[in-house]
């Protein structure tokens, strides 16, 4: 658990250096390069710098052990941190859109300059390289937070791509100036879709919602193919942040000890566990099964 909370600090501070670092870059490459695009980019970037401290926050608190307040430990708090950075891409989207669309409407402006378009470049490579690697982590760590924060990565990735094509339009072609606020728009459409997508996630997550149907049915297999086991019924599923925890009723022959009994719900426990579906937490019911009648 400590190495976990380790490398999770260590991800989260590796996100921050580097969104400050673009963030101030950005800004001031826009502002000298005169492009509205490339300074709303990197204004978008501190919204990064919110979610990694975020992250610090939630790498101190998710990794500790259950307590008597949190029975199920406190992997939830990831998905709440996730969700609150798609709210802060969602925020941060909506109001790069409606400065663009204001720009827009501005007649006569100096076209961006190279400064401007060398810096977006440079942020696109440095937050592509950065989005890999966070989403490395986020799979190695289970971590649904850190995979939030690697699409947010990603999106900065994204809203470079229009910001380098209309600096680079509006460079070569000074007519086209206006160009430079459409891409402050494609910026901002991109940065509203996937905290759409990350936010719906963590939403779904918090609702309780079940594991996929192939990990339900990963979970009947296994636990039926233990000998003693004749059936398996009221498989129940739902997110603790890093993991699913599972909830299943084995039914038995009825004339077991309950020793036995507690070995096998043992050797479901364990199957489970090891499975690789990213289960972290298994309760089984023992219960005797009905015999039928066929006199």
């Amino acid at each position: 658990m400590t190495d976990q909370k380790h490398s999770f600090t260590s991800v989260a501070a590796v996100g921050l250096t580097v969104n400050l670092a673009l963030s101030l870059l950005k800004v001031t490459a826009g502002y000298f390069g005169r492009s509205r695009a490339v300074m709303a980019d990197g204004v978008h970037n501190l919204s990064d710098v919110a979610s990694d401290i975020g992250l610090l926050f939630c790498a101190r608190h998710c990794p500790r052990e259950p307590d008597g307040e949190h029975p199920y430990g406190h992997g939830r708090l990831e998905l709440l941190i996730g969700l609150g950075i798609a709210i802060l891409m969602a925020a941060t989207g909506a109001g790069l859109l409606i400065s663009s669309i204001n720009d827009l409407q501005v007649s006569e402006r100096p076209p961006p300059g190279l400064t401007a378009l060398i810096g977006a470049i440079v942020s696109l490579v440095c937050k592509e390289v950065l989005f890999r690697w966070t989403r490395a982590q986020a799979r190695r760590l289970a971590s649904p937070a850190l995979r939030a924060n690697a699409l947010h990565h990603r999106s900065d990735a994204y809203s470079s791509i229009p910001a380098i094509l209309a600096v680079f339009t509006a460079w070569t072609v000074p007519a086209w100036g206006f160009l430079d606020s459409i891409g402050g728009m494609a910026v901002s459409v991109l940065i509203l879709k996937l905290a759409w997508d990350s936010g719906w996630r963590a939403f779904r997550q918090l609702s309780d919602r079940a594991a996929p149907a192939a990990t339900v049915e990963k979970i009947a297999r296994l636990t039926s193919n233990i000998p003693e086991v004749q059936e398996v019924h009221q498989i129940r599923t739902r997110s603790l942040g890093y993991g699913w925890s599972v909830d299943l009723h084995l039914l038995v022959d009825e004339r077991l000890s309950v020793r036995e009994g507690h070995n096998i719900a043992g050797q479901a426990k364990s199957a489970l566990l090891n499975c690789e579906a990213e289960i972290v937490d298994v309760i089984v019911h023992i219960e005797p099964a009905e015999k039928t009648d066929l006199t």
